[in-house]
């Protein structure tokens, strides 16, 4: 039997990229977002066999209960859960809408954290995973919000938390941190200045973030828990 990934946020970016890194390697996938087109691309991409969509909002109490239940009920269990939902509302706090900021919380913080919270039983039973993608906005300044950044920051540190409490339940959580990943994001004139301010001296792609939650993912990795690592080209360093 195939082992099964979840994997939130999994209609665009990095967490398509890891959805079709982890089927690659051999994984069951259920790929949830709020863009039901955009999850039926995946599907027709990897095929129903591999994969399987579930519309859902992770920050919706309802539809995240549902989507774990789902994935159970479908797939026999859960061995690996992805958290690459998020979303951003670029801007200054001074100007930014209290609804804007409110959203970025539930989504990018508040969901995960219930979301772990729900997902462990399943994941328990299989000495399963939890990978978080996080942001270099959350270990620097973010220049796109301060809001996101905080959310981002939370979410590293939350990992180190988690990964004493679930260890008792042979749990292991860990998160990776992208620097600017060309995905929905970021766009436009964006692009070359961000490039100029990594080592590296260009963008990442989605699937050079991917190939890090496979690797996390793996049972090899068993010995990895509470770690950040961070996968940016240099950019936290700067040029």
């Amino acid at each position: 039997m195939k082992p099964v990934a979840l994997v939130t946020g999994g209609s665009s970016g990095i967490g398509r990229a890891s959805a079709v890194a982890l089927a690659h390697q051999g994984y069951r996938v259920v790929v949830a977002s709020r863009r039901a087109a955009h999850l039926e691309e995946v599907v027709a991409q990897l095929g129903e066999d591999t994969a399987t969509a579930i519309p859902a909002d992770v920050s919706v109490d309802e539809d995240r209960r549902r989507l774990l239940e789902t994935t159970a009920k479908r797939c026999g269990g859960l061995d690996v859960l992805v958290n690459a939902a998020g979303v951003v509302h670029p801007g200054s706090l001074v100007d930014a809408e209290a609804d804007h900021i409110r959203h970025m919380v539930d989504v990018n913080l508040l969901a995960a954290i219930f979301l772990f919270r729900e997902a462990l039983p399943c994941l328990a039973q299989r000495r399963g995973a939890i990978i978080s993608i996080g942001s270099v906005g959350g270990l620097v300044s973010s220049r796109i919000s301060a809001t996101y950044g905080a959310t981002k920051a939370a979410i590293h540190h939350l990992t180190v938390c988690l990964a004493r409490e679930f260890a008792r339940h042979g749990v292991r959580i860990n998160t990776i941190i992208p620097g600017p990943v060309e995905t929905a994001f970021v766009g436009g004139g964006a692009l070359q200045q961000l490039a100029e301010a990594t080592l590296s001296g260009r963008i990442g792609q989605p699937d050079e973030i991917a190939r890090w939650v496979t690797a996390l993912a793996d049972p090899n990795a068993q010995w990895v828990t509470g770690a950040s690592l961070t996968v940016d080209g240099g950019f936290v360093i700067g040029p």
